[in-house]
């Protein structure tokens, strides 16, 4: 649900959202760093192959985590400006992003 500030709305990603975005990159970030650990007590092309593979999709979770889920985007309306997903540090600090 969106909260009101004036010009501003702040839209959130549900903690559930923001908790399956760090677990999806979570894990492939785990599997590649197993992968790499298997790769030092067996060094052969096979495993540095694997761990090669597994680190390209970890970051590619990563990234698109963040992309989708994590980074912080604004909506242009002419009624609004609509911030989705804005850190929630700057509610702790009281900082409000400024209506341009």
């Amino acid at each position: 649900m969106p909260e009101q500030d004036g010009l501003i709305e702040v839209w959130r990603v549900s903690p559930q959202g923001l908790s399956t975005g760090y677990a999806l990159a979570g894990v492939t970030a785990l599997a590649a760093a197993v992968r790499w650990l298997t790769l030092a007590v067996h060094p052969d092309l096979e495993h540095l192959t694997s761990a090669a593979e597994a680190t390209a999709v970890a970051l590619g979770f990563g990234l698109s985590s963040w992309w989708n889920l994590l980074r912080v985007r604004l909506e242009l309306t002419p009624e609004v400006i609509i911030m989705v997903n804005p850190s929630r540090r700057s509610d702790a600090t009281g900082l409000r992003p400024a209506v341009i």
